[in-house]
């Protein structure tokens, strides 16, 4: 009688390789999902618009400086009634109304782009310059006067002096025409007087018995401004 040979159960092998075969699947859908993860971000980013950089701020510009105009202009107003003279530097302007005896006035203002303006304690000054000549008009004591005046041509022009003499500010300003002629007033603290003779080209005088020198408001030298 054959002896009766015992088999082993297969359950355990075949749930061995069941459970083998089901974690190499799990394995590769794993790797398959994270390889299309990463090339789907691969692909988002090569297709993702480039970074844009700002425009720059449009380039600004310093405001144009004052021309550099440095010139006077010397003559009579309309009706010869009074002189006036005017000078010009970098953008800034000094006139003198004068007519020689009772009435004086000093100006100061602008002068840009061809226009002037310019006032007083009891005066202004409207007009407009060029190389050959300043025209406006200038209200004065209640009065009005219209210039049209050449480019002063030295000697012609401005000049003026400020000095104390016995304990007394003296401000004297003469205006010399085209002619020679000289018009000019001293004002020794508010009391006017007719200038005394101006000797060119020294520029000296004598007011009130002592000797002063005037300086030429021409623009030029930068006296007065």
């Amino acid at each position: 009688m054959k002896a009766m040979v015992q088999r082993k159960p297969r359950g355990p092998v075949i749930t061995l390789f069941v459970g083998l075969a089901t974690a190499i699947v799990l394995f590769v859908l794993g790797t398959n999902a994270a390889t299309e993860e990463l090339n789907s971000r691969n692909t988002s980013a090569a297709v993702a618009p480039p970074a844009t950089t700002p425009p720059a701020p449009p380039a600004t510009t310093a405001p144009a400086a004052p021309a550099k105009i440095r010139i006077a202009y010397a003559g009579r107003v309309d009706g010869g009634a009074a002189s006036i003279a005017i000078a010009l530097r970098d953008g800034a302007a000094i006139a003198y109304l004068c007519d020689g005896r009772r009435v004086e006035e000093w100006m100061i203002g602008t002068a840009a782009d061809g226009k002037l303006s310019l006032s007083g304690d009891d005066a202004v000054l409207t007009g407009s310059y060029d190389k050959d000549s300043a025209s406006g008009t200038v209200t004065a004591r209640n009065k009005n006067w219209t210039l049209d005046i050449p480019v002063a041509k030295k000697p012609t022009g401005l000049y003026r002096s400020t000095a104390d003499i016995r304990n007394a500010r003296v401000v004297t300003g003469w205006i010399v025409l085209a002619n020679g002629e000289q018009v000019g007033v001293s004002n020794t603290g508010g009391k006017l007087a007719p200038a005394p003779p101006l000797r060119l080209p020294s520029g000296s005088a004598t007011v009130n018995g002592s000797r002063v020198t005037a300086d030429a408001i021409d623009g030029a030298s930068g006296a007065g401004f």
